[in-house]
This record gives structure tokens, sequence and C-alpha cells, in this order.
């Protein structure tokens, strides 16, 4: 069986961009996407089935429960809001490419990356690797199938290491996480409790103790205070895997996609980006 490599797109793509746009003029994200896959390439071979998944929307199911959710306080700067347009725009241009490439690359309306990545490493039959900086992946870690490369650390976290690293067992990493929330979704964790104290918390409860008051010592009263926030975050965090979406994926999934790769297509479009000097590099290793 064939290895799957699932590349978090949007989460890669806005390391691809930030890491470039300082020194390369044209397209720094395409730029940079197309490093990281040929990286890929070099560490995990030419013999896996590689796919990238990319956000088209916000779940309607979390904003349902949590209307705040994914809400940025936060206002952009003039060139916060330029970055992010121009990140947009290098995801549409470096979409056009992976036509012309042997992967797949999925997206599905109203439906985030993160929700659908989870739907394929598990409807795969081999193992697969999820490349992403994104810690939320690390609950799907209870499957032993399943691991998480971080590309930025050059850590594959599994379900034999995970524990060693992170200090806690992948089983209680959802109620990890719930405790100290998600900034980046505007998850709101729970009030004094950061990571030493969270994995203090789980090392010792289950989600069922707090549930029931089952706590006690010093973290009893904050906890059985906190738990419908608990509760709610775990809900947020946890991947939608639903029947209904793991059909749409699998109905992309079943697409065809191109055998080899067209280099002659490729490279019209490198000269209409203006990103021609990417194509020695590309019909050396793809």
């Amino acid at each position: 069986m064939m290895k799957s490599i699932i590349i978090d797109g949007n989460n890669n793509m806005w390391r691809a961009y930030s890491t470039h746009r300082n020194f390369i003029k044209s397209h720094p994200g395409v730029v940079g996407m197309f490093r990281i896959y040929i990286s890929l390439l070099k560490k995990f071979g030419n013999d896996c089935v590689y796919y990238f998944v990319w956000d088209c929307g916000k779940s309607k199911e979390r904003m349902e429960i949590y209307p705040e959710y994914k809400k940025k306080v936060k206002v952009f700067t003039p060139e916060e809001e330029k970055a992010y347009k121009e990140v947009i725009s290098e995801i549409n241009i470096f979409e056009s490419f992976l036509r012309y490439l042997p992967v797949y690359s999925i997206k599905i309306p109203g439906n985030e990356g993160d929700d659908i990545i989870a739907c394929i490493s598990v409807l795969v039959d081999d193992s697969c690797v999820i490349v992403s900086t994104d810690e939320d992946f690390f609950q799907l870690l209870v499957n032993p199938k399943i691991s998480v490369y971080n590309p930025i650390k050059d850590i594959i976290y599994d379900s034999i290491n995970f524990k060693s690293i992170m200090g806690i067992d992948r089983e209680k990493f959802l109620l990890y996480r719930s405790l100290v929330g998600d900034n980046s979704d505007n998850i709101i964790g729970v009030p004094s409790i950061g990571p030493k104290r969270a994995r203090e918390i789980v090392l010792k409860y289950e989600i069922a103790d707090i549930m029931l008051d089952r706590v006690d010592g010093k973290f009893s009263k904050l906890l059985n205070k906190y738990k419908d926030r608990i509760s709610l975050n775990m809900s947020l965090i946890s991947f939608n895997l639903s029947n209904d979406l793991k059909e749409k994926v699998c109905n992309q999934m079943k697409e065809s996609r191109v055998s080899t790769v067209d280099l002659k297509s490729i490279e019209k479009l490198l000269w209409k980006y203006d990103i021609v000097e990417l194509y020695d590099l590309l019909k050396e290793f793809v």
C-alpha cells in the first residue's frame, strides 16, 4: 500500500509566503509552495499519494454553537490586509499548477480544510502523514496509521513518540487543547490554565471527571465553574467526521488526476507568472 501525504494547503501557503516575500519578487507564495512540495518529495518519495487540501469557508456547525468562532478581535493593518489578499491570490495561482502534477487538490465549499484533512486521514486504507504546524491534528494520533509532520521543527509525531515529546497521552490531547484554548480560532480556554497546568490536569483526570464534578484539590472549583466552556471547546476543536462530509470527500478523491508531470503546461504557467527559474528545479525532482 502507498503512503498518503496530506498537505495543509493554507497553513503551508502562509509559511511559504512569509518566508519568501522579502527576497522573491514574483509570487513568493507559489515559489515557496513548490519548494515545500519538492522537500516533501525528497523526504517521503515519489511513490506516495499527495493531497493538497484547502479551506473553503467556515464550519456552519461550529458557527451555530459559537457565533464568535474564528472572529478576529484584532483590526488588520493595511499591510496585513494586503498580505491576506496576496495569499488568497497565491493559492488560486498555485492551484492552477496542481492540475498538471500527479497530486490531488481538494476543497469543498462551506468546509474547513482541517475537517477535510481529518476525513481523508481516516478514509485512506494506508498510513498517512499530515503536513502542518497546526497542533489540532494531534487529536488524530489516536489512530496508529496517522502521523503529523511539522516541517518547521522537522519532527514527525506519531502514536509511539507523542507522549515522550508532549508529556501527555495522545488520547488526552483533545481535553488538553480544550483547557488551554486556541487563539487562532478565538476559542477561549479556562482562565489561569496554561500548558503546564493543563498537562497536570489531564495526567490526573478524564473529561468525565470534570463533567461529573469528580475533580478534587486546587483545580476543583475552577474546572467546575468552567466545565460548560470545556465541553463547548471540545465540540469546537473536534473534527467534523460526519458521513455527509466523508461522502463529499470521497467523491473528490475519486476524481482522476494526471499520472505524470505535464512539464509543458507547467512551463507555460511559469512564463505567465514570471517564475520560470523554477523550471529546472521542478524538472529535476518531479
